[in-house]
């Protein structure tokens, strides 16, 4: 009984760690209304439109059993383990199975703050494992790690928040591993990251490598010694990275496939933050005047700028703005006293100064910022391994606690000019005054703690209470602004009208072909409604077919990883596989091809009367189109890709001539070009925001399209005799419908345009001619693929082709997939190059010739490294079981473990000899170690347990 109660007792400060940043992230969200507090929930950006929508489709997988290798439910169909391996890898995931579909969203919040009291939990288990202390100051300091800016900011990342959660751990692993030899947690949290979570593990793995040579440097005991802990860390490194391979080879193909593939480096001294510092020289500018000019006062600028944003109350960074660095002005003031401190060894000193510096050079250089992410610039969130810059800072500064019987008051003379300065950095900018008064008041409570410090206990007890209470405010301040700045989303209208959506799907057979929305909530409605759409936002998506979708009417965004579907032509939905139309919101546009299926509330399926299937046969002229790069009208695409089909020559669109064009007085609107589609507007002499009108006489009955791109404003709203239809924002090119109507209608397009400006419209607004799509139409559907076998990963049937041709399906190719017909395989997309910016049907699409005649084709997808990467996972375990049975009581790659004299201090210290550990002592022996505040009983067990050499320990604080 004694023996559980000192065990209680030695982990209720882990526990600690864990509920106070979980209650406080509770505290706050409950605050900002919280269901069932309110009508809020946390899913906010991102959130909203990817993990959320992802993860209630990875939680419909579990439940019925699909596979993991391939999603039909998004963007017309895409690789899954790349998806997974980011959005959906975190074992708490698994979880949701068990949670009904009701209270999905309050498990995502339940997430989030699991994540984050982990986060602190692991910090205070690595503090305690490298430190080798047990008190109450693990609380605090794992506050300032779990509650930082970068949680703060970014917290609705919840992808990310596995792999800063096991930092800590890992890192707890690699001391293990590198003074005792121990190297069973080091290659499971490292394998756990990469498994959760292959982006920030990699930031994680880098710091892990950066940390590496720290400890070896700072503990230098010769060059046999560090080849020990090389082979020790790299062997445990290989093992860690080769049970994440079944996860991490398939991404690694997959990636190849992405928008980032493409990415190219930045000028060598090309800077961020700071303005005019592109890091080109003029025409006749040397390179040292290149530097003089730009270079160096650009990064005094941005590390000023980047120094503020350790002031207490610092706004987080949500989407768009400097690093999130700041961890609580308390850790600032005790990491300068660590500099002070001459217990600190000078090495341990210059390195720690160096992690943080070459942080803040990356923060400031292209070219580092460009590495650190991979090999690309991320869209939007900057700076996501600033959470590194956080650690190191709060690692000093837990040093520096551990140091306290050290000061001197003559370090206030350092401290205090040092962090005024820092304070100093925050004038002239947005919110100054209040950040630098409220940290230089931060700086006097900390000073006045680290005064008033002494080893009674009275006086423990106060500098404590001073030095914690300000680190508690600081953090809780910094989660309550990032909750406030991200802020919670409205619960009751999402999904939107989800039972009813629910209900006219289940109207829709099985083995149907594609459904959209006539108007997205989120862009991945898809796979939060539960349906094989079209639409996907995800960083995985595929590159070329991005490019393509374009020229198919989508909304095309390669730079942004999407593709979106607006109501649009039938001729988009047939080379789409479009069957089935979700109008929620009365916004239905075509109604010449389209009926009523099912109808649930105000929610409408429609179904697409001109649907062909996924695949048919067209003319073999259709091989040979290529989606140009420097095309800019998606309804010309497609008239060319409709001839190419269907082997007709009439032209599939009327286009229209405006028939007046609209401004106020104080505005100019005018056509320019020879196109008739372009047209230049000035607002320069307007009082506010103006509205530009361009207007259509409509020749005949029939069904509008249009495709726009204005310089000035994305919002368009469409009127019909002066009726508004709808207001839709246009942010790229795509085709939409504008819907049906009679002759003599005047359709009206209106450009909201802010004051003083000059810029461009390009508008096309054309008639579909429906007798000759109805003979196209007609002409394809000789020929349909008859699907008699569709799951996730295969599809078969029969299509028998009227001549030779080729053979279309509207699933977009990727590396993988495999075609057979009448068993024998044909190549597929042989000229396919995820860097060529101007994309062939078919390297987009899964197309092929076809003889005439009857024939089975029969596909089959198979993720690329899959194979591979199983079999590397699968010897990886298979060693660390081994190596886990034979060195059960033994140090890797070494007799002795390697544990250097305590008096040593490094970035990674030993300040306190380890106890025995409780396997080695017999059942019914008593416990001699002595209690943590028990001052003599620790120097008795010191003298009848030397450290190595005979050096002694220093004794611990005692806990409180």
């Amino acid at each position: 009984m004694q023996k559980i109660d000192r065990t209680r007792r030695k982990r209720r400060y882990l526990v600690l760690s864990f509920f106070v940043p979980f209650g406080v992230m509770l505290l706050c969200f409950v605050l900002g209304g919280l269901w069932p507090f309110g009508d809020r929930q946390v899913l906010a950006h991102d959130m909203w439109h990817q993990y959320y929508p992802f993860f209630v489709s990875f939680r419909e997988k579990l439940r019925s059993g699909g596979s993991l290798q391939y999603l039909r439910e998004a963007g017309m169909g895409i690789g899954y383990l790349p998806l997974y391996a980011y959005y959906l890898s975190s074992p708490l995931y698994l979880l949701s199975v068990l949670v009904p579909a009701s209270l999905l969203r309050e498990f995502f919040a339940l997430l989030v703050l699991t994540k984050i009291g982990l986060a602190g939990l692991f910090f205070a288990v690595f503090l305690r494992t490298t430190f080798r202390r047990n008190e109450p100051a693990l609380v605090p300091f794992s506050m300032m790690y779990a509650l930082c800016s970068f949680v703060a900011g970014y917290y609705w990342n919840i992808i990310w928040l596995d792999a800063l959660a096991l930092l800590p751990l890992m890192l707890a692993g690699m001391v293990s591993l590198l003074r005792e030899g121990r190297f069973r947690l080091y290659t499971l949290a490292l394998a756990l990251s990469l498994l959760c979570n292959y982006y920030l593990s990699f930031f994680c793995c880098i710091f892990v490598g950066l940390s590496f040579f720290v400890w070896c440097i700072c503990r230098w005991d010769g060059w046999k010694s560090f080849f020990r802990r090389f082979c020790r860390i790299a062997l445990c490194t290989l093992l860690g990275v080769g049970m994440a391979a079944v996860l991490l080879l398939p991404t690694l193909y997959g990636l190849q496939n992405t928008h980032s593939a493409g990415n190219e480096a930045p000028e060598l001294l090309a800077l961020n933050i700071a303005e005019d510092a592109s890091g080109k020289a003029a025409e006749g500018q040397s390179t040292l005047d290149l530097l003089k000019e730009q270079t160096l006062p650009g990064l005094a600028y941005g590390a000023r700028r980047v120094l503020a944003n350790l002031l207490t109350s610092t706004e987080p960074t949500k989407m768009e703005g400097l690093p999130n660095v700041y961890c609580g002005f308390a850790a600032v003031v005790l990491a300068v006293f660590f500099l002070c401190c001459k217990k600190v060894r000078l090495r341990e000193k210059l390195l720690s100064v160096g992690l943080l510096a070459f942080f803040l050079l990356s923060f400031l250089f292209r070219t580092l910022d460009y590495y650190w992410h991979g090999g690309h610039f991320p869209n939007m969130l900057p700076y996501r391994f600033s959470f590194l810059f956080s650690f190191v800072l709060i690692v000093m500064a837990y040093r520096a606690w551990t140091l306290l019987d050290c000061f001197r008051k003559r370090y206030l003379f350092v401290i205090l000019p040092v962090c005024l300065g820092i304070i100093l950095c925050g004038l002239g900018l947005e919110g100054s005054m209040r950040r630098m008064l409220l940290s230089a008041l931060a700086l006097a409570i900390v000073c006045l703690a680290l005064v008033l410090y002494r080893p009674e206990r009275r006086r423990q007890l106060l500098s404590m209470a001073l030095l914690f209470a300000v680190i508690g405010a600081e953090m809780v301040c910094s989660i309550a602004m990032g909750v406030a700045k991200v802020s919670l989303t409205s619960r009751s209208s999402y999904p939107r009208e989800s039972e009813d959506v629910q209900a006219v799907l289940q109207a829709v057979p099985e083995g149907s072909g594609r459904v959209e929305v006539t108007s997205y909530q989120t862009l991945n409605d898809a796979a939060l409604n539960g349906y094989r759409g079209i639409s996907i936002f995800t960083s995985s998506a595929n590159v070329r077919f991005n490019r393509f979708s374009r020229s198919l009417g989508l909304a095309s965004w390669p730079a942004s990883n999407r593709y979106l579907y607006y109501e649009s032509s039938p001729f988009t939905n047939l080379m789409c596989g479009l069957e089935y139309l979700i109008d929620r919101d009365g916004q239905q546009r075509d109604t010449s091809y389209t009926t009523v299926a099912a109808q649930s509330g105000n929610v409408l399926l429609l179904q697409n009367r001109a649907y062909l299937g996924l695949g048919f046969v067209a003319d073999s002229a259709l091989g040979s189109f290529v989606a140009e790069q420097n095309v800019y009208n998606p309804i010309k695409e497609q008239e060319e890709m409709f001839r190419m089909a269907t082997g007709l020559d009439d032209a599939l669109y009327t286009h229209l001539k405006y028939d007046t064009l609209e401004a106020p007085d104080t505005c100019d609107l005018r056509a320019s070009g020879t196109s008739g589609t372009q047209y230049s507007y000035s607002t320069q002499d307007a009082d506010g925001q103006s509205e530009l009108s361009i207007s259509y006489v409509v020749p005949q009955n029939g069904l509008l399209v249009a495709t726009t791109k204005s310089s000035g404003n994305y919002d368009l709203t469409v009127y019909r005799n002066g009726e508004r239809l709808f207001t839709r924002n246009i942010k790229v090119r795509c085709l939409f419908s504008l819907g049906c109507f009679e002759a003599g209608d005047t359709v009206t397009l209106t450009y909201p345009v802010a004051e003083g400006k000059e810029g461009t419209i390009s508008l096309d607004v054309a008639e579909q001619n429906d007798a000759v799509f109805d003979a196209g139409l007609s002409r394809l559907s000789r020929s349909v693929w008859n699907v008699t076998e569709d799951t996730d990963t295969s599809l078969s049937g029969t299509v028998d082709a009227a001549e030779d041709g080729l053979f279309y399906t509207s699933i977009p190719y990727e590396n993988g997939w495999r075609a057979y017909v009448d068993g024998v395989e044909v190549p597929l997309a042989q000229t396919a190059s995820a860097l060529s910016e101007s994309v062939r049907l078919t390297d987009a699409v899964i197309a092929f010739p076809l003889t005439a005649g009857q024939h089975t084709v029969e596909l089959r997808y198979t993720a690329p490294g899959l194979k591979t990467g199983a079999i590397i996972s699968g010897v990886s375990l298979g060693l660390f079981l081994l190596l886990a049975l034979l060195l059960r009581r033994r140090p890797l790659f070494g007799g002795e473990a390697d544990v250097p004299p305590v008096t040593e201090f490094a970035l990674l210290p030993d300040s306190l000899p380890e106890a025995p550990a409780e396997a080695e002592t017999p059942e019914n022996a008593e416990d001699t170690t002595p209690e943590p505040d028990d001052l003599d009983g620790w120097r008795q067990w010191l003298d009848t347990h030397p450290e190595p050499n005979d050096q002694k320990g220093d004794l611990p604080h005692a806990e409180l």
